[in-house]
């Protein structure tokens, strides 16, 4: 652990209403994993920030922070910011790997999420905490999608998405590469193993984004509440993966 870390911790004026947070676009309780951090409690951190953001590793080397929390984090205004996303990157790859995981019995229907980039990878893991049967279904032969094949090993190591891919496996999520939903496969094909249902949701758009709309599909009925909190967490990860990578290029 590099001194810089435990030095921006301590930076951290823990404030009442925290600026940063609010900057977050999934809402990282920000003052409270760094408590956490300082009091050595990684472990726990690290479960925090993953049951928030499954892909919190990813979003903290990715993300572009000068316009989230560093960019409004309240020292910014007449000194340097904490930055946060150094800390939030050593505890989100300290308990990556050293997590414990167990796959839940599946109690509720089966779901076929359509497409392994970040916003597929998000729900699958929502949806597995919770007890559905989770098969993703992805065209290309790795998972990723734009984390991937878009962006370049510099900004982000696909070893990440390889420790990732193993940590998803061992919560009883299915992977099926290659294979392509409408020509090696069909929605009635699924739909004849068991799906449910079909839902299509639309990633939502800004006239000044310049990405194209990616679509993913669940084959299920869930419970409402369920489906909200999926659909939330599935619409802030895929924009903030996509569209600040963007905006860096």
């Amino acid at each position: 652990m590099g001194i810089h870390i435990i030095d921006e911790a301590n930076r951290c004026l823990n404030c009442k209403k925290p600026k940063c947070m609010e900057g977050c676009p999934v809402h990282t309780p920000i003052p409270h994993i760094i408590q956490m951090f300082k009091e050595h409690r990684v472990m726990e951190a690290g479960q925090e920030l993953f049951q928030n953001n499954p892909m919190s590793l990813i979003c903290s080397i990715v993300c572009n922070h000068e316009m989230q929390c560093a960019g409004s984090c309240v020292l910014g205004k007449k000194a340097n910011p904490v930055h946060f996303s150094s800390i939030e990157t050593y505890i989100s790859d300290t308990y990556l790997d050293r997590m414990k995981v167990t796959a839940p019995a599946q109690q509720k229907e089966k779901v076929a999420v359509i497409g392994a980039g970040p916003a597929g990878m998000t729900v699958a893991v929502i949806l597995a905490q919770e007890g559905y049967g989770v098969t993703i279904f992805e065209q290309q032969n790795k998972i990723g999608g734009i984390m991937q094949y878009g962006i370049p090993e510099f900004r982000l190591p696909k070893t990440i998405l390889d420790r990732y891919k193993k940590k998803i496996l061992e919560m009883g999520i299915r992977i099926r590469p290659n294979t392509a939903i409408g020509t090696t496969l069909t929605i009635e094909d699924l739909l004849r193993d068991g799906y449910a249902r079909e839902w299509e949701m639309r990633q939502w758009m800004w006239p000044e984004q310049r990405f194209e709309t990616e679509r993913i599909r669940l084959l299920c009925m869930p419970e409402a509440g369920m489906w909200q909190q999926a659909h939330m967490r599935w619409r802030m990860q895929s924009w903030t993966v996509q569209n600040l990578y963007l905006e860096r290029q």
